[in-house]
This record gives structure tokens, sequence and C-alpha cells, in this order.
């Protein structure tokens, strides 16, 4: 079994590689091309060209790795019954099940790499792909964070995260009605606390409208530098252990806490569909002449895990938009299909 194994795993891994190869080499060249104009407008350097793909290059990387495994695995199954070595194995008494296993330590290793590529190197490199690339397009956008009591525009935020500039408070009462507005023009943290400077509130008593302004006033209920910088982050940029500090801070950002949620769900699931794909190409190995070949199998494969990924990026948008559940969103997907892999499987051994 041990012969098996690597081979088996030689032939379907080596073409899962070439796939995931070839398929990141095409997207990172089309997004140079569409953005090599800009580098080197905003950047005039050819060294930035390369800083430009590697940092795209993960990303890419992360988010190919389920299709790859679907044409990869496919490939090396269909390869294997073109050459009849399905047939000796199932003349051996290995059943279908068993055959889709001998693809399992291929599929782990690519599972464990997609882990890490997910929860560590591609938000890091997505959120120094911003720091670097973003303020070259949209260095003025307005930030928008919710407390318990406040909704706070913020104009500029720090590298850092310790100072603030153009903020504006929106007060609301216990039903969400505002109450008064207060506009500082910085904000600076010190000594483990933020302090306004240059504010000026409006504040509305009896039907009349107050205005007091002061040079300094503490924000006492201010978040740490560090929820800003989090929550300001688009969430692929975050590892998993931040989205779950931010899912659980006081303040929000202008996205729903479902967003975060979906996302943090999505990143656990998201490296088993490597295990999900690898059973679905399964599928080929029902590769006998009455039921098509070993082509219609290819088929209905591919077929199969097209349709897996647009039901899993249909049940993602509606778990970000909160109409469901975070769990329930990342799992069923994945469930569903795994479902309709074993009927297929189990129609085989028949």
């Amino acid at each position: 079994m041990r012969i098996l194994f690597t081979y088996f795993g030689k032939t379907v891994g080596t073409r899962i590689l070439s796939v995931l190869l070839a398929f990141a080499a095409l997207l990172v060249l089309m997004d140079l091309i569409d953005n090599f104009e800009d580098i080197l407008e905003k950047r005039g350097s050819l060294t930035d060209v390369a800083r430009f793909v590697a940092y795209r290059v993960p990303t890419i990387i992360e988010r190919l790795i389920p299709i790859a495994v679907l044409i990869g695995s496919t490939m090396g199954i269909l390869t294997l019954a073109t050459r009849s070595e399905l047939i000796v194995l199932r003349a051996a008494g290995i059943s279908p099940l068993k055959i889709a296993g001998l693809g399992l330590p291929a599929c782990l290793i690519v599972v464990a790499g997609h882990f890490f590529l997910a929860d560590y190197v591609a938000p890091t490199s997505q959120k120094a792909f911003i720091e670097w690339w973003e303020p070259l397009l949209n260095e003025d956008a307005p930030q928008w964070l919710r407390g318990e009591e406040d909704i706070v525009r913020i104009s500029g935020v720090s590298n850092d995260g310790k100072t603030l500039t153009g903020l504006s408070f929106f007060q609301r009462d216990e039903i969400g009605r505002l109450t008064g507005q207060q506009t500082a023009a910085s904000a600076r943290f010190e000594d483990g606390g933020w302090l306004l400077y240059e504010t000026s509130d409006a504040v509305v008593e009896k039907g009349n409208l107050q205005i007091i302004e002061a040079e300094v006033t503490p924000w006492p209920n201010g978040p740490d530098p560090q929820v800003i910088l989090d929550l300001i982050a688009p969430p692929e940029q975050l590892t998993n252990s931040t989205l779950g500090k931010v899912i659980n801070v006081a303040w929000s950002s202008s996205a729903d806490p479902s967003v975060y949620g979906t996302e943090l769900a999505r990143r656990s699931v998201g490296p088993l569909t490597s295990l999900v794909m690898m059973l679905i190409a399964a599928s080929t190995i029902r590769g006998q002449s009455r039921s098509g070949g070993p082509q219609m199998g290819a088929a209905i494969a591919i077929a199969l895990g097209l349709s897996f990924l647009v039901f899993d990026g249909i049940f993602a948008s509606l778990g970000k938009a909160g109409v469901l559940t975070p769990l329930f969103a990342a799992w069923v997907p994945l469930v569903v299909f795994v479902i309709i892999s074993g009927i297929f499987l189990s129609r085989s051994e028949s």
C-alpha cells in the first residue's frame, strides 16, 4: 500500500501543483498588466514591479488552491483511468473509496499549506500590499466606527493608530436618535488614554442649539489604537485570532459583525474544501463504459466542483449579509457536496 500511496500521490500531486502554478502565473501576469502603468507612474521603479508581484502572489495562490485541487485531481485520476490502472486496482479488490483515499496524504499536505496561507501568509501579504499601494489610490477615504453610544467618523489614521485627524462624533440616545455632535481637529493616544484637540460640541437642549468649544477634551471611552487599526482593515487582512478579537470588542466598523463572523468561519472551513474537491474528483473512477467512460466522469467532477464554488460563494454572501449564521453559511456547502460525492462513489461501488 505504501507504494500505491506514493504513486497515486505523485500522479495527482504533480498535476495539482502544475495547475496551481499555471493558473497563478496567468492571474499574476494579468494583474500586473492591468497595474503596470500605475506602478511605474506612482512608484517609478522596476523594483516596485517585483514588490507588487511578491505581495499579490500569496493571496492569488490561496484563492486558487481549491480549483487547482479539483482540476489536478481530476486530471490525475483520469490519467490513471486512461492507462487502465484503475481497472487493475479494482480487479485487485480495492474499492473506489479506498482508491480515492490513496490521494489523502497529498491532499492533507495541500490542506496544511492552505491553512498556513489562509491564516497567516495571505492576510499579512494583503495588509502589507494595502499599506504600500492603497494610500496612493485613496488617501482621504473616511473611516467609520460605532460604539455603544457614539458613531465616529475619522478622516485620517496614522500607521500606529495613535494619531487621528478630522474626527466627528454623533451622540445618540437609547433608541438611536441623534442628540448631539462633536468635532475635533485631531486626537492623540497618550499615557494610556485619548485626548481630543480643538473640539466643538453642538448640543440640543430644550430645542436650543448650544456650541461649546475647547482646546483639549478627554475621550474616556475611546478604543485602543490597535483595535482601530483592526476595525478599519478589510477582514481579508486579519488573521484568525484578530478576527476573533474584533468580533468581541465593544466597538465595530461600518462592516456588520456578520462579515467578520462569516470570514472567520470560512477561514476555518476553507482549507477543507481541498478534501471535498479530491472527493468530487474521485467520481471520475466511475469510468465504466456503460456510464460514458472516464471522460464523462471527469466532466461530472468538474461540473460538481464548479457548482460547489458557486454554491459556496452564494452562502458566503448570505452569511456576510446576516441572512444566515456564519457557521451555517460556512459548513452547509461543504456537507452538501460531501454527501453528493458520496452518492456518486457509492454508485460506482455497485
